[in-house]
């Protein structure tokens, strides 16, 4: 690996308007709105990898953390794809570094030019059960980079 380049993304949650209900938003490196650019900037080759450091800044009171499990914290479909268990993030060349209650680290090694749909999923520990959150946001991928 030649060359990698880091992004921080931070995901803030907060209370929604609705009982049960979680809003958030994303702020930082390559971030728009909902969606996250991933393009190839100069210097670096389509082998070179993004890896992009997700922190969760939660309201105290929803007690939400990351789903520790690496292969269900994250979950990867490419345009026009359909989620299914048996196809994997590493096939579509994304890789769950590390994972804590409030830190995801992600490589993106995909070389390809399209979005992929994803989803991030949270716990919730507030009321003394866990719940399941889910956050689906769209990684733009644009890869242009050059071929060494």
């Amino acid at each position: 690996m030649a060359y990698c380049e880091l992004r921080s993304v931070t995901i803030e949650a907060t209370r929604g308007d609705k009982a049960g209900r979680v809003d958030f938003s994303l702020s930082g490196d390559g971030v728009t709105g909902e969606r996250i650019a991933c393009d190839k900037n100069q210097g670096m080759s389509k082998e070179d990898p993004h890896l992009f450091v997700f922190q969760l800044k939660a309201e105290p009171s929803l007690k939400l953390r990351f789903l520790k499990d690496p292969d269900a914290v994250m979950q990867i479909v490419s345009e026009g794809g359909v989620a299914n268990q048996s196809h994997s993030n590493k096939a579509l060349g994304f890789d769950v570094v590390s994972v804590t209650d409030d830190v995801l680290v992600v490589s993106n090694l995909n070389d390809k030019k399209c979005d992929f749909k994803f989803t991030l999923n949270f716990v919730a520990t507030a009321g003394g059960s866990a719940q399941i959150i889910p956050y689906d946001p769209i990684w733009g991928n644009g890869n242009g980079g050059n071929s060494r």
